[in-house]
């Protein structure tokens, strides 16, 4: 298995989520979960987030933590009646790609500026979510799961795995928070799109184990 720590993952974008509210003079976090509690998973992502929030920020509240389903229109949809209704919610979390693009929406349409509501993506996957990160308007940060260096990772253990080599059970991948300021140590763009940075990638600290 080459993939992620979901709940580590999680407890680390919680933790700068709370660093970055701390640093503005902010010390309570309410946070709207935007999860999928069906897979385990996922929900692990949610769970690490916030108790990685309530590391820095122990006051944290999670205020609602809603099914957006991986989908866009979703999480969208219930985001904008959580968010009309608790008006006070200044943490929006995704527990993917799509779920944040929901949240930003939702913040969007209800005309919520950014010094209101702190939205923190996990996954960055796409290039579509790169150039959202870097445009800085509305996604704050997000957790980097580098698809990329987990797919050429596979190839690698297959292999070695055909030759009668030892490999872990659980190869644990790298991810990292990244911000529109530190995206470009870990990808570059080019007029074909985002490219990985392999090396620096590679040097990222993973977890030992996960829970």
């Amino acid at each position: 298995l080459v993939a992620i720590c979901d709940y580590g993952a999680g407890w680390k974008t919680g933790q700068w989520t709370g660093r970055d509210l701390a640093s503005r003079g902010i010390d309570q976090a309410i946070v709207l979960d935007i999860a999928y509690p069906a897979l385990r998973p996922c929900l692990r992502r949610s769970e690490g987030f916030i108790d990685g929030l309530r590391s820095i920020l122990p006051r944290t509240q999670l205020k609602e933590r809603i099914n957006g389903e991986a989908r866009v229109e979703v999480a969208r949809t219930l985001a904008i009646e959580v968010l009309t209704w608790h008006p006070g919610i200044n943490v929006v979390f995704g527990m993917d790609d799509e779920s944040i693009q929901g949240g930003v929406q939702a913040v969007r349409s209800l005309d919520r500026g950014t010094d209101e509501v702190t939205l923190v993506g996990f996954g960055l996957a796409g290039d579509a979510d790169k150039d959202m990160l870097m445009g800085g308007e509305y996604l704050k940060a997000s957790l980097a799961m580098f698809p990329e260096w987990v797919g050429a990772r596979c190839v690698d253990q297959a292999v070695r795995l055909f030759n009668g080599e030892p490999v872990a059970l659980h190869d644990v991948a790298p991810t990292m928070p990244l911000t529109g300021f530190t995206l470009p140590g870990y990808y570059r763009k080019t007029g074909e799109g985002w490219v990985p940075k392999f090396e620096a990638i590679e040097g990222i600290e993973r977890e030992e184990r996960c829970d």
